[in-house]
């Protein structure tokens, strides 16, 4: 009985090492690609596709150190990882999700600004986005 679950278990962490690398991989190469498209045609630099790269930053630093760290912890023998790199990826990963939560309400203002009162977002509504950003980080 117990040698099933121990089976079991390393099947369920298998899995769930698979998935975090499988999900880590497909959002940072997605939001590359965001960023890749962002720059390389002119015509879709508009306000809200530069918020939505913005969000795509935010997305990297969250799924990059979660892909980083899992590779580590599968390839050295699930061993616990360093506490340094567990707070380097504590930040980075904390900071992103707050960053994509601030510029996502961002983004729905924007859109709202645009659909509802059929005009142009204030440019200074960004920067006061990014100092709010800022002081929720800091």
């Amino acid at each position: 009985m117990s040698s099933n679950k121990s089976v079991e278990s390393k099947v369920e962490e298998d899995l769930r090492s698979v998935l975090i690398i499988a999900c880590s991989t497909c959002s940072v190469i997605g939001a590359c690609v965001i960023i890749a498209s962002f720059l390389l045609v002119r015509s879709v630099r508009t306000a809200s596709r530069c918020i939505v790269v913005v969000m795509a930053i935010a997305d990297i630093m969250v799924a990059l150190p979660t892909l980083i760290s899992e590779i580590i912890y599968v390839t050295e023998t699930k061993s616990l990882q360093t506490k340094e790199l567990c707070k380097i990826q504590s930040i980075f990963t904390t900071v992103g999700a707050q960053v994509s939560m601030i510029w996502t309400a961002g983004l729905a203002q924007h859109m709202f600004i645009l659909v509802a009162c059929r005009k142009e977002a204030v440019k200074g509504g960004f920067i006061i986005l990014t100092v709010m950003t800022l002081a929720v980080i800091g």
